[in-house]
């Protein structure tokens, strides 16, 4: 019965090293995985365009309380940055109903009855040929978590430019940022 019992302690512990030595491979894995993926705070595809921002690219300011009428978060590059696509990127919520929902995923063609889109991104482009200004007018926009001091959320779909809705590029992105507080 000793023996027995030796002999399984010993394959006891040959596992939990084996075990532990695994765990921290993955560990490092995950931790490695996990820091490239946040080193971006805003990726954007517009028009089969890729951009990345890192959180120093970018100034913010967002609005978040739960029982309000709208919230808006607005992130801009700094001009400081010269070597990255200046752009301004805009997201309201309007309606308590939608604010008090979050986390959840938003059609972009609801509107309020007075015609205002109720979840909405739009885009100010200085460096764009034609129209500045795109406004995401189909798709969605989903909300993962929106606090006092950070924002994430993501949103594909067809955006067009405000003076000429009919011309259409296709856009995505996800923001993944701190926002100041007010």
């Amino acid at each position: 019965m000793k023996l027995f019992l030796k002999n399984a302690c010993c394959c006891l512990l040959v596992f939990v090293i084996f075990s532990c030595k695994n765990a921290n491979k993955n560990s490092d894995s995950f931790s490695t995985e996990k820091s490239t993926q946040s080193k971006e705070a805003m990726i954007l595809n517009i028009d089969g365009e890729t951009y990345k921002y890192k959180f120093d690219d970018l100034s913010g300011d967002c609005f978040w309380d739960a029982t309000a009428e709208i919230v808006r978060a607005k992130f801009r590059t700094r001009l400081d940055k010269t070597d990255i696509k200046q752009l301004t990127l805009n997201f309201n919520l309007w309606g308590s109903d939608l604010i008090s929902s979050v986390p959840n995923t938003f059609d972009v063609v609801n509107t309020s009855n007075q015609g205002v889109r109720r979840a909405d991104i739009n885009i100010a482009d200085t460096e764009r040929a034609s129209s500045q200004n795109l406004a995401l007018l189909n798709g969605s926009i989903t909300v993962h978590q929106w606090t006092e001091d950070h924002i994430h959320f993501s949103f594909e779909g067809e955006a067009g430019e405000m003076l000429n809705p009919q011309t259409t590029v296709p856009i995505s992105g996800t923001v993944n940022m701190k926002c100041s507080k007010r």
